[in-house]
């Protein structure tokens, strides 16, 4: 709707991000893969639009490096410093319109327990690369481009995306129908037994 598209183009000035871009949501922490994410965008570069970026939300919830990977660095060694944004944290009415304005959502975690993140960009008809670890064929199906998140793998499915318009807009297609077969009581069901898995886990290092 025009009221939706308003908002979604006040968002996106706001934050500084011009379309087209690449999305990731879902944390800083290493498991995330965003340095993997960054390598394999800069790799697809060369065969992206000319103003094509990549946004990240969030922000580490630590100062541990080894956890928390910083990215900075790396983003200033690629020479991204101009087409790698990072928002910071961002507001749920945000994020759902990152995710309608978005070219394609990006997620190479190596370990989810339930992924959320992909689901909610699917609800919001964001085509998906994603990750083929753990949990994420579930919740992705066959709804996304599901790839090793390699530096090399994540380039060629970017550029696969943004070169075919008619896989991009079927990809989109198959988000709304993926999303649809998961009710919301069930993914927050299985969202807290994910969380509850981290958490089991996390005692167990501890001990």
């Amino acid at each position: 709707t025009a009221a939706e598209e308003s908002a979604i183009e006040e968002t996106l000035e706001r934050l500084g991000i011009r379309r087209p871009f690449v999305l990731n949501v879902g944390g800083y922490d290493i498991r995330k893969r965003l340095p993997e994410l960054i390598k394999g965008f800069a790799r697809a570069l060369p065969s992206l639009p000319s103003d094509c970026s990549l946004v990240i939300t969030g922000r580490p919830h630590t100062g541990n490096v080894r956890l928390n990977p910083p990215l900075d660095g790396l983003i200033h060694d690629l020479g991204l410093e101009d087409r790698v944004i990072q928002t910071g944290f961002v507001s749920e009415s945000d994020k759902i319109n990152l995710y309608r304005a978005c070219h394609v959502f990006a997620f190479v975690s190596a370990y989810e327990g339930f992924g959320l993140n992909p689901l909610e960009a699917m609800a919001c008809g964001a085509p998906v690369i994603s990750s083929r670890m753990t949990s994420l064929p579930e919740v992705v199906g066959h709804a996304g481009l599901l790839i090793d998140p390699e530096p090399e793998a994540i380039g060629r499915a970017l550029i696969t995306v943004f070169a075919d318009p008619a896989l991009r807009a079927d990809l989109a297609a198959r988000s709304l129908r993926q999303a649809a077969k998961f009710s919301w009581g069930q993914t927050a069901a299985q969202t807290v037994e994910a969380y509850r898995e981290v958490l089991d886990g996390g005692s167990q290092c501890a001990s």
